[in-house]
């Protein structure tokens, strides 16, 4: 197996900050010469940081708004009249609600705009967020943030279309998720496995990975090495 795709947030990190176990990971893949596919809701300014800093081989970013290339080069699959339509709606969401902020990294986003899953639960706008959304946008949740955007971006979308350049079979690649917004991943690559943290939102998963880890001891990226490690024959 050449190519490991993973989420990010929940999934190759321990309790939202990158820990010993990330290192682990990067470790084990570029041992095994098995390249790593980020694919993350976080913004193309995080997508330049993680290539910069450690061996990734492309990160798709915004939910699938935009690759990002190992030489930094980038792809982006929004047009510029739905990126300006974006920075209407995002500008009439903030008039109707005073109290909403924007993550810290919207600022550096290009495809979608993000808020922090803490802010809306605390002030109780989760539901009046997404009524406003609703029929104006599109809008996902990951386990820290509610992206919205406009068009039909999405990390399964642009994981194809990575895939597709590269030649890559999607039957012999892994990916690693834990929110619904990973749901069109387990959908169309077979070899889908969830960390143990996706246990919260399995109701809601229309579609699940192959396989779902169980137990404290294979959350986020300790799950992801743990799965690794016995799947190593594999790879």
């Amino acid at each position: 197996m050449k190519y490991v795709l993973s989420d990010f947030d929940g999934t190759l990190t321990t309790q939202n900050m990158i820990g010993p176990e990330f290192f682990q990971v990067l470790s084990f893949l570029e041992t095994h010469n098995t390249k790593l596919v980020i694919v993350t809701g976080r913004s193309i300014s995080w997508a330049h940081f993680l290539l910069t800093h450690f061996p990734i081989e492309a990160v798709i970013a915004e939910g699938g708004g935009v690759l990002v290339k190992k030489d930094l080069s980038k792809v982006v699959f929004s047009t510029p009249e739905e990126l300006n339509e974006l920075e209407n709606i995002t500008l009439e969401l903030l008039d109707a609600f005073n109290n909403l902020s924007l993550s810290e990294d919207s600022f550096g986003r290009l495809c979608d705009r993000a808020i922090e899953l803490s802010l809306l639960k605390d002030q109780n706008l989760f539901e009046p967020v997404q009524e406003f959304l609703e029929g104006k946008c599109n809008f996902s949740c990951s386990n820290v943030h509610l992206n919205f955007w406009i068009g039909k971006i999405s990390k399964e979308s642009a994981s194809l279309e990575f895939c597709s350049e590269r030649g890559i079979n999607v039957e012999d690649t892994l990916y690693f998720g834990d929110a619904p917004n990973d749901q069109g991943m387990f959908k169309s690559f077979p070899q889908s496995v969830g960390v143990s943290n996706i246990a919260s939102y399995l109701d809601q998963l229309h579609f699940r990975p192959a396989t779902i880890l169980t137990g404290k001891e294979n959350e986020g990226a300790k799950g992801v090495l743990h799965f690794l490690k016995n799947s190593s024959s594999s790879l």
